[in-house]
């Protein structure tokens, strides 16, 4: 099977189109965040706060990255998705365009892809290494004290992945699981 090539720079386009499924490669920008940083963020607007960070149009990556060894990170790869579900409508509302993550999501955050046309990607668990070579750079975009699960900016290259939940609301999963 060949990947599309999709290059994040020029837009995520190219993502509407595909179908649940279909291999990818991903080049350009990825936002990494995780459990703490989404709880932080739904707190922030909660009290009407605005985010130091701008979500608009692009993938938000659940993950924590491991630094070290040389390169911008030495792992990168995926947390479950399901566990993000209750944040997706948050993020999806400040303008994110996909996600990606592990694994199948719910029948909730299945419709919310379909409803606002924004696909759910999918990266192989267990393969944090194989990830972190696609890791051009790595920085912290906000909430350094979050640790590992600050936010992080990182520039990709042919990162690979899978459209898990199209913009149809079509599933790559299973039936029997949820997403």
């Amino acid at each position: 099977m060949k990947a599309s090539a999709i290059d994040l720079r020029g837009g995520l386009e190219p993502l509407q189109g595909l179908v649940a499924g279909t291999a990818v490669l991903l080049s350009g920008p990825l936002i990494a965040m995780r459990d703490a940083a989404h709880t932080r963020l739904q707190s922030l607007l909660a009290l009407g706060g605005t985010p130091p960070f701008d979500l608009t149009g692009r993938i938000v990556y659940y993950m924590s990255p491991a630094l070290g060894f040389g390169r911008p990170v030495s792992s990168a790869g995926p947390t479950t998705s399901a566990r993000m579900d209750p944040w997706l409508g948050m993020l999806l509302d400040l303008g994110t365009a996909a996600t990606l993550g592990k694994g199948p999501r719910s029948p909730s955050a299945a419709s919310l892809c379909r409803d606002r046309k924004a696909p759910y990607l999918a990266a192989a668990g267990g393969a944090g290494a194989l990830y972190a070579v696609r890791v051009a750079s790595a920085g912290i975009l906000a909430w350094p004290d979050l640790g590992p699960e600050a936010v992080m900016l990182l520039e990709v290259e042919d990162f690979p992945a899978f459209v898990g939940i199209d913009t149809e609301g079509r599933t790559m999963f299973a039936p029997g699981r949820s997403g």
